[in-house]
């Protein structure tokens, strides 16, 4: 007869010998998978192939109460971010082997500094990549339209930061009306990536009708910017064929994408004013290049008036004989004047349409005309959240106003 032992001898034995083999812990490199925080940690640690992804090893792990309440704070003191999944982690393990649980890892340690480092590393790996394609610069090098009033914006419609740049942008303190279309897509987490490049490839194939592209988000985890840094959504944001706007809400760091777009700024809000300000500066040019031009016109044949005066007080003194000599010089005289006045307004003449260009556009009668209406209760309506049922509205059109009664 063979001689044999029961599975929970085996598993007693094979458990033995790991607590023999691993006395103290082992430094090992890995990948969260998956984190549970039910007062202990769970974890699911993996290694994957660096060529193909796959993954090649894993082993679930835990983290006693006591051990990870220090740990999870000092990771973040020093990261400035959570732990989470899809970190790669530095931890110090101890293999156990329990005979009804099987192989698993007592995580005693982590080492924060090797995940800032290895983050930092694929930053910069993605920089590079970016830069080796010729493509780092591209959007940054893109000239902003002079008047910025058609805007594709990509956020979540739910957001603050989407609500915070409507809210600035609808109630400027010039009375500027722009055309925003809103592009949703989810701004962080699991899925970030794909919905923003798919919102931006929604955009790419209607470029005419819009001026810039903005994309904003609220504030949040830092760990909640990471899909801003991979190459997928920077490279998109990088080659774009419109100049790119960011307010991505964190004052600490500065992501791929911030780095790639036309114009970076800390907030949605700062994104609002940017726009706000730059319609303004050009309202402002423009308005001045009329003034100097109506002047310089006023100068031009106020100067010429008072030679044909001068030529005609004299003309007049003397005799009929000295009229009749020179009146073919008055009218060489007058001939030049009517066709240097013309010519210079013609030269002016184009500073003339961009200035009426932009006083058609900045005019709210304009927008109605195209179909736009305005809400007002106690003054502009810029979003529905500041409406209740029960309120009184008045909607005005291009040929009239209506009031109606909110109902929910």
């Amino acid at each position: 007869m063979r001689q044999s032992i029961s599975l929970r001898q085996l598993n007693q034995m094979v458990s033995q010998a790991v607590a023999c083999s691993f006395t103290e812990g082992v430094w090992v490199v890995a990948e969260i998978n998956s984190m549970q925080d039910r007062g202990h940690c769970y974890l699911e640690l993996i290694e994957k192939d660096p060529d193909t992804d796959t993954v090649t090893a894993k082993a679930s792990a835990t983290i006693w109460r006591n051990v990870f309440i220090k740990l999870r704070m000092d990771f973040f003191k020093a990261t400035g971010v959570q732990l989470a999944s899809g970190m790669k982690v530095l931890v110090l393990a101890r293999p156990t082997f329990h005979p009804q649980y099987g192989y698993s890892l007592n995580i005693t340690d982590i080492d924060p500094t090797y995940t800032v480092g290895e983050a930092a590393l694929k930053r910069a790996a993605v920089i590079k990549q970016l830069k080796d394609e010729g493509v780092y610069d591209l959007n940054r090098q893109q000239t902003l339209p002079m008047l910025i009033k058609r805007i594709a914006v990509i956020s979540s419609p739910l957001a603050a930061g989407y609500g915070d740049f409507m809210n600035q942008l609808g109630a400027n303190q010039y009375g500027y009306v722009y055309s925003v279309t809103l592009y949703e897509a989810i701004m962080q987490g699991e899925g970030a990536e794909t919905s923003i490049i798919e919102a931006l490839d929604r955009i790419a194939a209607e470029t005419e009708k819009f001026d810039a592209v903005v994309i904003v988000r609220g504030g949040g985890a830092v760990s909640d910017l990471s899909c801003y840094d991979r190459y997928g959504v920077a490279a998109c944001v990088a080659q774009f064929p419109l100049p790119v706007l960011t307010g991505i809400g964190h004052d600490r760091d500065v992501s791929v994408v911030d780095e790639v777009a036309c114009v970076h700024l800390k907030t949605p809000t700062a994104v609002a004013s940017f726009i706000i300000e730059s319609t303004f500066s050009v309202h402002q040019r423009l308005t001045d290049v009329l003034l100097q031009l109506n002047e310089s016109v006023r100068l031009y044949i106020q100067n010429h008036t008072q030679k044909i005066d001068s030529l005609s007080s004299s003309i007049a003194s003397n005799s009929h004989l000295c009229l009749e000599r020179h009146k073919n010089r008055v009218d060489v005289i007058m001939a030049d004047v009517r066709a240097s006045v013309s010519a210079y307004l013609t030269r002016h003449h184009h500073r003339i349409d961009m200035a009426q260009q932009v006083i058609e556009l900045t005019s709210p009668q304009n927008i109605l005309k195209k179909g736009y209406s305005i809400t007002m209760k106690d003054g502009l309506v810029a979003s529905a959240a500041t409406l209740k049922a029960g309120d009184v509205i008045e909607t005005r059109f291009s040929d009239g106003v209506i009031k109606s009664r909110v109902n929910n």
